[in-house]
């Protein structure tokens, strides 16, 4: 439509008419932030600004960094641009590397642009000489003058990480010099890609997975491994304490290690006199070793692997023995107070919880107390060196609040005694917060803090940590996370049997309305097959939080019931966003009505196949620990004695607490629920709940497995932070005594309580070759309902080509097989906890239930192969080898699959080869369904025939149709191969790539290269969340700037925050060109229904979705005329003179109105697409012939593009002699010109001089009232 270019024009008129002015040329500096950033490319899961945002990390906690990991480039950039010209001579680069897939680069090259192109600095030397991972690595050079500087990286074996960067000009700012780290910084020559070097010196010492903390050099290459320590300038240590970690599989203890120091000369040299405890490396223990004292700034541990295994640590500490205790096994101690409330023991302030609610309820506290004060003791088993103490106090509002003070004491030998130097951060204990006090060094082995308590008050505690910050790193300020909030179920109890006439009775502090709603069989009214949800009246809780639903059971499906409660606060406070809340109730209905219980009939994807095993769960469960005589297994069936994984131990029914039941001879329930009191975990890792998993294979390895199957189960998912209930499957070669050291593992499903919304795939090549790794995870693939609010079916095919993956028989997911892959699979079923995410079961009462109405497993039927699968509309459709003719089916297909359900169509051919589909008709264009393949596990290659180009044009004409969809069901990088006869102008018919991570239209005569002139055309996507990357190639090369005649229009799926949602308009796109330039796109909005941003560009770079609200200090005090001016300002359309101000009383130049109009054409004109009438655009105005420039019109000045391209379209003509007199102020008669012009070029005036109809619609205003205000001649 034409209506918005119109619109946005007609807002410029009336806004220059009074107060734009544009800056003039001395001051044509971006309004924006002083210094910003951009990057060549940044990986999803980090941000470019932590490299700008003065916090150094090396490690996860924070996470605070850049990195390229995944980047497709060999060489990545970082660019660094000023608001003004700036001199620096040094940049320093703080180089990250986890010692897996992010280590530091082999090289860093300075540069700055010099007006034309990007230059190297000149005499560049670096410290230390080669880039060295987690530290500074400083690079001086000749000074240099420029407002954007770039440090280029060359990846090594890995990708590169930056955690900070900071340019320097040594004249007026001093270089960073050494910097104490009292931990040091560790690194490490391999890193397991799961595991984290930075574990160890993060104070945790753990060998188990609860918590799993620890770094290992699983899978690494090499015979030996080392782990440093840089403590950033030259420290004294004569021991080091060594925590060896080994799970008696992959990793084991090492043969032996040695440490070393760096000496003067950079040489790595072992300590001398060392002396070791035990003699031989221990794993799960302290290694000890005490040596000559000796001064160096970097220390390293050197392992030698064991065998076949690999090494791994949990914890590293040096230390000088004169000042600090040596390192010992951890020891919580033993606390004890001067008095506790019944309920709150001095026990827990030593447990590691930091709790300021009753989720858990963990604290001391002397409410009752009869004293002035009270103090809290902590014993420990042997002395040790402290000099901090963090203490978390505890505060409720009433009785119990933050002391007056607190003293920490120290036990000398006969008496307490307070320790000296002692320093309160802050200086005033607050309730619910770290109180942190630093003292000066002393060791014993009995220290106390005593609280003085506050007048009709008594203290609380929740932590008391005593560490030596030379050996432990500080107590961390709490996590600012307010409680989340919640609805509680008080009855009926969660899982219990309903039917009838139900009650449901629920609490909330945080909401005061909700809204419930139960899936229900369709019905006359809703006639949808999958059912749908019933919505009941909104409730309104009382002024005590309670509320109730009270509903018929028999009116609802039969079996699992699930009640999902959605609350929100009506009446939030002032400037805050209402608080909402949700909570999963799960029920079972005994009554209710009988649907979609039983096995349906195959479907589509397993066409060509016999069922092997099925089972829908119609009687007794056959399992047993090994699976010896059962049906399945009730642990992960590896050899010998079967393995456990996540923080829900896997028990069987034979155990204390059976986690299986068959409900109504129907449904499988797999149920988690808190372990008793006492219950001792079998792998010692001291697992709080109890879970379930069903493997179909057992210990042995024997069991049911298919070979390139169709695996598929029906499920219903619970709800719960930290819920991780799966569908997976994995290589029977894998288990069993004569077991092979890869395995194969394809999750079909894995979904997180957190997120009912969200499904992920993933595909697994453990010690594959190469290993593989891939996961797939959206919020979009259920076309009903979610994965916990009612039934879905989850399946996974397998090809010897392809890995599919469907959600209720849609594929959502594929991936080229692996070798592996195409052995016997088997499957697993469980209901696990954790995943990677906390745990959180509280409001669901330590309670969740995961329900199966049966599994099945698919394998090719013998003789013949997979129908192959027809096209659209009558075309032919080719078949699988072996296979029979494949039918044409309505809606759009995919090749190699079956076609969709509707009426048949002519009988395909008997050809080898997937047929290749026809295009389909969605009402607004005609579908284009490509073949799809993968390369690698990173790259979607997406193609279509030139037939089914020419098919789909012509039924576009005969359709009256203007765009022509290439649907491409993948995410993430894809490369569209191009038919060249889409490169021929197509008559007004557009060619839409349409991927799950954005969209790109392409106008008719989008690109100034024809089918003749090509061998190969390929449009490149890569979408990394809130960015999408473009590139054109032609016959494998970026195509030439000059060839892309026109804008194309792209759409970027966009998830604002609730600030942004409140003014979406300063939602913008920046650019970051090949070349390295940048800016904002013009045309960039969001569009809200689409749930997407949407603008209009050359097809090439990286667009970012950003968000920008400028601010000028003079601006008009109109909030309407304010507003307008920021929103253009933030749009890249308007400038001020500087950052701060405006002017916008100042006149209004020819230049400044010509570059504001231009600017507006730019970013609007690409949606008319026909500016110029032979593809003519803004950007062409570099080519125009300099003796058709204006003589007056500097071609270095802000608005000379502007200029040249508005003198080619006609807009403007000069005022005589060639010149154009930029500076003098425009007048409103040619104003109104040269809006008139523009007009004209954008196609929204007819040839007689009237306006298009598309602005006459958007303005709603007859064109002779338009036309009579605005002035405009007769003729231009």
């Amino acid at each position: 439509m034409l209506h918005q270019p119109g619109l946005l024009l007609a807002l410029v008129f009336a806004l220059c008419a009074s107060l734009i002015q544009l800056p003039p040329a001395a001051a044509a500096a971006e309004p924006g932030p002083d210094e910003t950033v951009t990057a060549s490319y940044t990986y999803h899961g980090d941000q470019l600004a932590h490299v700008i945002d003065g916090i150094i990390s090396y490690s996860e906690s924070p996470k605070n960094r850049w990195t390229s990991y995944e980047s497709p480039n060999s060489q990545d950039w970082i660019r660094t641009t000023y608001a003004s010209a700036r001199t620096k001579d040094a940049v320093g680069v703080y180089l990250f590397a986890d010692g897996g897939g992010i280590r530091e680069p082999a090289s860093i090259q300075v540069q700055y642009w010099d007006g034309q192109g990007w230059a190297d600095v000149s005499s560049p030397t670096a410290a230390p000489a080669q880039p060295t991972g987690n530290e500074l690595n400083l690079i001086r050079f000749d000074p240099v003058a420029s407002t954007d500087f770039r440090i280029v990286l060359t990846h090594g074996t890995a990708k590169s990480g930056v955690t900070e960067l900071r340019y320097w000009d040594s004249a007026v700012e001093p270089l960073p010099g050494a910097e104490l780290v009292p931990l040091g910084i560790v690194s490490a020559s391999y890193t397991f890609r799961l595991d984290q070097v930075g574990h160890l010196n993060d104070g945790i010492i753990s060998y188990s997975d609860d918590p799993k903390n620890r770094w290992t050099a699983y899978e690494s290459p090499n015979a030996t491994d080392w782990l440093q320590s840089n403590f950033g300038t030259p420290v004294v240590k004569d021991a080091v304490g060594i925590y060896l970690f080994s799970d008696g599989g992959g990793i084991k203890t090492p043969a032996s290690f040695e440490v070393q120091y760096q000496d003067a000369l950079g040489q790595w040299t072992t300590v001398t006199g060392q002396v070791r405890s035990p003699q031989q490396p221990q794993g799960n223990a302290l290694n000890l070793v005490t040596f000559d004292p000796v001064e160096a700034q970097r220390f390293r541990v050197v392992l030698v692997h064991a065998g076949d295994a690999k090494s791994g640590a949990t914890e590293i500490t040096y230390v000088d023995s004169t000042r600090h205790t040596l390192p010992a096994e951890p020891a919580a101690g033993t606390a004890t107070a001067s008095y506790a409330n019944p309920g709150d023991p001095a026990t827990v302030i030593n447990d590691g919880i930091v709790s300021f609610t009753d989720f858990p309820r963990n604290r001391w506290t002397a409410y009752g107390t009869a004293s002035a004060t009270d103090w809290v003791e902590t014993a420990y088993p042997q002395p040790r060196s402290v000099n901090h103490a963090g203490i978390y106090l505890y505060d409720d509002g009433g009785g119990v609040q933050a002391p007056t003070s607190a003293e920490v004491q120290y036990w000398n030998g006969t008496a307490f005694v307070a320790v000296s130097g002692a320093v309160s951060t802050p200086v005033q204990p607050k309730g619910n917060d770290l109180l942190l006090i630093a003292f000066d060094t002393v060791i014993s082995d009995r220290y106390r803090v005593v609280f003085t308590h506050k007048g009709g008050a008594a203290t609380g505690v929740t932590e008391i940590v005593y560490v030596d910050d030379q050996m432990q790193p500080l107590p961390a300020p709490p996590a600012a996370i307010a409680p989340s909030p919640y609805i509680l179920v008080t009855s009926p109890e969660l899982g219990t049997t309903v039917s009838g006439e139900t009650e449901l009775t629920f609490y909330s502090p945080d909401v005061t309305h909700v809204q419930a709603s139960i899936w229900r069989q369709p019905d006359e009214a809703h006639p949808d097959p999958n059912g749908y949800a019933y919505e009941f009246p909104e409730i309104a809780l009382d002024a005590s939080g309670y509320g109730s639903l009270a509903f018929d059971a028999d009116d609802f499906p039969r079996g699992p019931l699930t009640v999902v409660l959605k609350g929100w606060d009506a009446t939030p406070a002032e400037d805050e966003e209402a608080v909402t809340a949700n909570s999963y109730v799960q029920l079972y209905n005994e009554g209710g009505v009988a649907w979609r219980i039983g096995l349906p009939a195959a479907p589509p994807q397993a066409q060509g196949m016999v069922v092997k095993f099925q089972d829908d769960f119609g009687g007794p469960l056959s399992v047993s620990k090994t699976g010896v005589g059962t049906t399945y297994t009730s642990t992960k069936p590896d050899w010998p004695n079967g393995s456990q994984f996540g923080e829900a131990i896997f028990n069987d029914p034979t155990d204390p607490v059976n986690p299986f039941s068959i409900l109504g001879d129907s449904f499988l329930r797999i149920r988690v629920t808190k372990a008793p009191d006492g219950y001792v975990d079998p792998m010692g890792w001291n697992r709080k709940y109890i879970g379930g998993l069903l493997s179909s294979v057992r210990l042995d390895g024997t069991g049911i497995a298919a070979t390139n199957g169709y695996f598929e189960a029906r499920m219903q998912m619970p709800a719960g932070k930290g819920a991780w209930p799966a569908f997976w499957l994995m290589s029977q070669n894998s288990f069993g005594p004569n077991r092979l050291p890869s395995s194969a593992e394809l999750d079909t499903i894995e979904a997180y309580g957190h997120d009912p919304q969200g499904a992920c795939q993933s595909t697994h090549w453990w010690v594959g070759n190469p290993e593989q790794h891939e996961t797939n995870c959206a919020s979009d693939n259920f076309a009903y309902g979610d994965n916990a609010s009612t039934w879905h079916i989850y399946g996974t095919k397998v090809t010897p080509e392809e890995i599919i993956y469907y959600i209720d028989n849609v594929e959502v997911w594929r991936h080229p097989t692996f070798e592996q892959a195409n052995t016997p699979l088997f499957f697993m079923i469980n209901l696990a906890l954790g995943g990677g995410w906390p745990i959180k079961l509280e409001p669901y009462h330590d309670q969740l239930d995961l329900y199966v109405d049966y599994v099945r497993v698919f394998e090719p039927a013998s003789g013949g192969g997979t129908d192959g699968s027809g096209g659209n509309g009558g075309s032919t459709g080719g078949n699988g080898a072996g296979g029979a003719n494949g039918n044409n089916g309505s809606g759009t297909v995919t090749p190699g699959t079956s076609a969709g359900t509707g009426g048949s169509g002519a009988s395909g051919g008997t050809s080898t080869e997937p047929g290749q589909p026809g295009p389909g008709n969605d009402g607004k264009s005609v579908v284009i369904t490509p073949a799809v393949s993968r390369q690698g596990l990173s790259v979607t290659r997406s193609t279509f025939d030139a037939d089914a180009w020419t098919t789909a044009l012509e039924q576009a004409r005969v359709d009256g149709l203007d765009t022509i969809v290439v649907d491409v069901p993948a995410r993430g990088a894809i490369e569209q191969e191009l038919p060249l006869a889409a490169l021929d102008a197509a008559g007004g018919v557009a060619l839409e790539l349409r991927t799950r991570t954005g969209s790109v239209i392409l106008p008719t005569g989008w690109l100034k290269v024809s089918s003749t002139d090509a061998k190969s055309a390929t449009v490149r996507l890569t979408g990394t969340g809130s960015s999408l990357s473009i590139a054109v190639l032609i016959d494998g090369k970026p195509v030439p700037a000059d060839a892309l005649a026109l804008p194309v229009t792209a759409v970027l799926p966009y998830k604002p925050t609730a600030a942004q949602l409140s003014d979406p308009e300063f939602l913008v796109i920046a650019h970051a060109a090949q070349d390295g330039s940048t800016g904002i796109v013009a045309s960039g909005r969001y569009d809200a229904e689409l749930g997407a941003m949407r603008f209009s560009a050359r097809p090439e770079g990286t667009f970012t979705v950003a968000y920008r609200q400028p601010s000028f200090a003079d601006a008009p005090a109109q909030d309407e005329m304010r507003h307008a001016i920021e929103v253009l300002a933030a749009k890249g359309i308007v400038r001020g003179v500087s950052a701060e101000r405006f002017e916008p009383r100042a006149s209004l130049t020819r230049a400044d109105y010509v570059t504001l109009l231009m600017r507006l054409l730019e970013s609007e004109l690409s949606v008319v697409g026909r500016m110029g009438g032979d593809g003519l655009n803004i950007d062409d105005a570099r080519a125009i012939d300099a003796h058709l420039s204006f003589v007056d019109v500097d071609s270095q000045a802000y608005y000379s593009d502007a200029v040249a391209a508005a003198q080619a379209l006609g807009i403007v003509q000069g005022s005589g002699g060639n010149r154009f007199e930029p500076a003098r102020p425009i007048t409103r008669d040619e104003m109104t010109l040269l809006t008139y012009r523009a007009l004209q070029a954008a196609g929204l005036l007819e040839a007689s001089g009237a306006l298009a109809e598309g602005l006459l619609e958007a303005s709603g205003a007859p064109a002779e009232g338009l036309l009579e205000a605005s002035g405009a001649p007769a003729e231009g």
